[in-house]
């Protein structure tokens, strides 16, 4: 199902400690992506004289279920010390309370779903000994969910940005940005929603790489350009225009690698203090935008790849826009997150 892929075990020890769940949680937030399915796995309840779990002897079926219910209602809504006082109140042997506690902390911006429920007793017909089981998902928030974009979309993009890459480079005439999606779409045969959403207000950034490093990135944060002709010209911008490189020579066109990011609109973020803004940031999901006056700055949500640790992540934003490194700690910067669908070349070929 998931093809490419790899599985990272973490085992939770039994001397682990309701209250390690939320450090722990933090030291993994920063590895955790919207690429990332994370898995506690534990069964729930263990009733019975077998597991040392008689809290009730009638209505069992009935009784069972309530508590069961009564503990995922806590996981649902993320009630991390609701969920801890209940075990603790209950005594509920759901022997993976803690592993559960620490998928509460990292679900910021989730929602909680129950998928499935059951229990052994109901499977053989017999509640002397049961044990219970509960499948609950969490799932981004719908406001929250980034655009999907069809291969034809993504193939457009990368031609409109290659072709006008390499027709600049060269010196050669460049076809205007509607001449061009004009071709290329009919080429692609693309659908009517294809091209609605190619000729919409988008933010976009264009990255060229040369061997994995970068060569040049310019993009526009806010939607006010369209999309294909956003891309058309941040495509000349981020090959002559960066004022951190040389502009990119003909020499060079066949080791550049192409990355398009299309933004959704940025939202601003209200926060107290430095602490509470890193608790607010979802590295390799949010790029972030830092402002003070006329100092500003923006990081990519691929950023985080190169600077995971969230103080030096903001640390180093502070310093590109010209304040000092400690500034984001101080509680009165303006803060806009957005997210970005990224789509590399060779990813298309």
């Amino acid at each position: 199902m998931l093809r490419d892929f790899e599985i990272v075990p973490i085992i939770i020890g039994p001397n682990t400690l309701p209250k390690d769940a939320k450090e722990i949680a933090d030291a993994l937030k920063p590895l955790v992506s919207s690429k990332t399915l994370v898995i506690a796995s534990s069964d729930f309840t263990h009733y019975g004289p077998q597991y040392g779990y008689v809290p009730f002897r009638d209505n069992i079926q009935q009784n069972l279920k309530k508590l069961d219910n009564k503990a995922a209602e806590y996981i649902i809504n993320k009630n991390l010390t609701g969920f801890n006082e209940f075990i603790e109140r209950t005594g509920a042997t759901i022997c993976g309370h803690i592993p559960i506690s620490i998928l509460i902390s990292l679900m910021d911006n989730a929602k909680g779903e129950t998928i499935a429920y059951d229990t052994s007793g109901n499977i053989i017909g017999d509640f002397t000994n049961s044990v219970s089981y509960y499948a609950i998902g969490f799932f981004k928030n719908s406001s929250d969910s980034e655009e999907e974009l069809t291969q034809g979309i993504k193939k457009t993009l990368i031609r409109i940005a290659r072709e006008t890459l390499n027709k600049h480079v060269r010196g050669e005439n460049v076809e205007s940005p509607e001449q061009m999606l004009n071709r290329i779409g009919k080429e692609m045969r693309l659908s009517d929603e294809e091209k609605d959403y190619l000729t919409s207000k988008k933010g976009c950034f264009v990255t060229l790489n040369k061997h994995s490093q970068l060569r040049g990135c310019i993009g526009t944060i806010l939607p006010v350009e369209q999309l294909y002709k956003c891309i058309y010209e941040n495509t000349f911008n981020a090959a002559s225009r960066d004022t951190r490189f040389n502009p990119v020579g003909p020499e060079e066109l066949e080791d550049i690698e192409i990355e398009i990011s299309v933004l959704t609109v940025p939202k601003e973020i209200e926060y107290e203090d430095g602490e509470d803004l890193k608790n607010k940031l979802e590295p390799l999901r949010d790029g972030v935008i830092l402002s003070k006056g006329f100092h500003k700055a923006t990081y990519l949500p691929q950023v985080w790849e190169q600077l995971p640790d969230k103080e030096e992540f903001l640390s180093r934003l502070c310093l590109k826009a010209g304040l000092s490194q400690n500034a984001w700690k101080s509680g009165n910067l303006k803060i806009e997150t957005y997210q970005a669908i990224v789509f590399e070349e060779k990813e298309l070929e």
